[in-house]
């Protein structure tokens, strides 16, 4: 599968992993902690859930970072960057370097779900 396409997207809507970001980031990352052990960084984790679910129920290692929650991941660079449903309430003046920030500090890649298109 080539990340980010919009076929890639509608393939994963039309599979049932779409249903909300949760959902979707816990189906992909069962994927990729699958073909080998992997560490996540989550911007803007909220209270912790995907964080300690990664801990809890894969073989992968994770932290947080979010600033209104008091999560500091401690370090910016991770083998995947995730960042589900927080894009669209990124003032649209720093989604530029909110957006870089992700790429660099992701070895391997980046999990972004976005829950209103319109927004971004």
């Amino acid at each position: 599968m080539r990340a980010g396409t919009i076929d890639d997207y509608r393939w994963l809507y039309a599979h049932g992993y779409m249903l909300d970001g949760l959902k979707c980031a816990r189906a992909i990352m069962l994927d990729i902690v699958d073909r080998c052990p992997a560490t996540f960084i989550d911007h803007g984790c909220g209270h912790g859930a995907l964080v300690d679910w990664i801990e809890t129920k894969t073989t992968g290692h994770a932290k947080g970072w979010d600033p209104a929650f008091g999560y500091d991941a401690g370090c910016s660079i991770a083998d995947w960057g995730i960042s589900c449903d927080v894009l669209e309430h990124i003032p649209h003046a720093d989604l530029t370097a909110f957006l870089s920030s992700l790429v660099r500090g992701a070895r391997k890649g980046l999990l972004l779900t976005i829950a209103n298109m319109s927004d971004v």
